[in-house]
Parts: C-alpha cells; structure tokens; sequence
C-alpha cells in the first residue's frame, strides 16, 4: 500500500476569544471558540484569517474531542508573482473578491487547501 504525501499548506498564527460552554447534549459536551482574526503564510500561499470563524468543540463521553474548525480566509497565491485574492469561508465555499483572479488561480487555491 503506497502512503499519501503530505505536504505542508500553511502555518495560521490566529487570535482567539474565550472558550464558551454551550453545555452538555445526550452524545457529550459542546464548546465554541471564536476565531478574531489573524494571518497565515505557507509556500505558495499565504494572507488574513478574517473574524468571524469558529472553533467547535464536541466532547464526546469516551473522552475524545472532536473539532470543526471553520475559518475564513483572504487567499494571495505566492507563486504566481502577481496578487490573486479569494475569499474561503468555511470548509469548501470560495467566492472570489476584487481584483477578479484568474479561473486558474482558484482551481489553484481549491487544489492546495484540498477543496
């Protein structure tokens, strides 16, 4: 069996609130966290992690913890010499924002953050 390669997409430096307790559900226990803002740089992207993201955290009873991270991004190419900005809210939705980036730089974006 041939492994899959990881490579790295970004490192994220990002400013967070405090954890909030949204208290105990029948499958475990629910915590938020809101994502303020921040930057994130990686080899051939790099840009702002803008407000209003979220960490969700699920405790589950066996004592894992599950994450849903939802960020949203403002995505500059490194590699392409020129600016190319998309906006990522979430997990797989892009809409692209001024100046209009070429078709092949969000198929190059979706590509590199695995959307």
């Amino acid at each position: 069996m041939t492994l899959p390669a990881l490579e790295l997409a970004y490192t994220a430096i990002v400013d967070i609130g405090e954890r909030r307790d949204l208290g105990a559900t029948g499958g475990g226990h629910r915590y938020i966290i809101d994502i303020l803002g921040g930057s994130f740089e990686g080899p051939r992207l790099c840009g702002r992690v803008l407000p209003g993201g979220a960490d969700r955290q699920w405790l589950r009873p066996d004592g894992l913890k599950e994450l849903d991270a939802l960020y949203n991004l403002t995505v500059t190419l490194v590699d392409l010499g020129r600016k190319s900005e998309a906006r990522i809210f979430g997990e797989r939705y892009i809409s692209v924002a001024p100046p209009e980036p070429h078709k092949a730089d969000i198929a190059k974006i979706r590509g590199l953050l695995g959307l």
